[in-house]
């Protein structure tokens, strides 16, 4: 097993060829349908803006064949990365994994089951150089139920109130930000929901752009009514630590989340500073 210490501490942001270095993380968990379709539309997107993209898929122990498309991309291209977690961990585990392999100046994060649309990634792009520190996609037009949305719509008010944000969607799982931001985040079990509050809390500058939100092709939602009081517990518990977001928070060691990685396929980094086994 392979046990989480950190993440790099540089980041580069052209490769010598002058084409912008950008890391997408992608948590996974039993979408082995969309992985292959997800990873030809980045290529595209890629080529068609000379973007140097790095992908790291990170596989929450899906139960399908999920890894084994993984597999199968990264030995097909030498500029993906998946890591495989030992157990079911949640998302903010897969993305702690994620992050631990990032060394661009931009980090993204999307989903793997197709929802999200990697077209859009020129304009968080454009936002973050424009000089947002994060980039938060907002699903204007959601394809989603009407209690997801309204759910969601509840969920964003509550925070926007309690911080004195604007934004519409906090938990939209696409998002891009500096890779020096990294660190502002606190990587506790059910925290991505959260990594606004946690930027703004720390004199970021935080931005959104409308994302095309596209209709589930394959699977079900992840979504379950047991998220609801969870979400609402790690909510209020953010907005006290954060002072409601004037305030840096400070990671936990009680609620500190110990990530086991059973594989890692790529060119990932084995250093000190990212990752050592145990």
């Amino acid at each position: 097993m392979i046990r989480l210490k950190g993440f790099p501490t540089t980041c580069s942001k052209w490769n010598d060829f002058g084409f912008m270095k950008i890391d997408i993380v992608i948590p996974v968990f039993n979408e082995q349908m969309s992985l292959p379709l997800l990873w030809e539309e980045i290529k595209t997107i890629a080529t068609a803006h000379d973007l140097d993209v790095r992908v790291i898929f990170v596989d929450d122990h899906s139960t399908d064949s999920s890894w084994e498309v993984i597999e199968s991309i990264c030995r097909q291209q030498q500029t993906v990365i998946g890591i495989r977690l030992g157990e079911h961990s949640g998302k903010t585990a897969a993305l702690k994994a994620g992050f631990s392999q990032c060394c661009s100046e931009f980090v993204f994060t999307m989903d793997a089951d197709l929802q999200d649309d990697p077209n859009e990634i020129p304009k968080f792009i454009e936002r973050l150089r424009s000089g947002a520190d994060l980039v938060c996609g907002w699903k204007k037009d959601r394809q989603d139920n009407r209690f997801r949305r309204w759910l969601s719509h509840g969920f964003n008010r509550s925070i926007n109130l309690a911080t004195g944000m604007k934004l519409h969607d906090h938990n939209c799982g696409f998002k891009a930000l500096k890779g020096s931001r990294l660190y502002d985040l606190v990587l506790d079990r059910g925290m991505h929901r959260f990594f606004t509050v946690m930027v703004f809390a720390n004199q970021g500058e935080v931005a959104e752009v409308v994302v095309n939100h596209r209709a589930r092709q394959f699977g079900r939602s992840k979504y379950g009514w047991g998220r609801i009081p969870r979400g609402f517990r790690d909510l209020f518990k953010v907005l006290v630590a954060t002072r409601c977001g004037r305030r840096r928070m400070r990671p936990s060691p009680r609620s500190e989340q110990q990530i086991e990685i059973s594989e890692i396929l790529g060119p990932a980094m084995r250093n000190d500073r990212t990752i050592t086994h145990v």
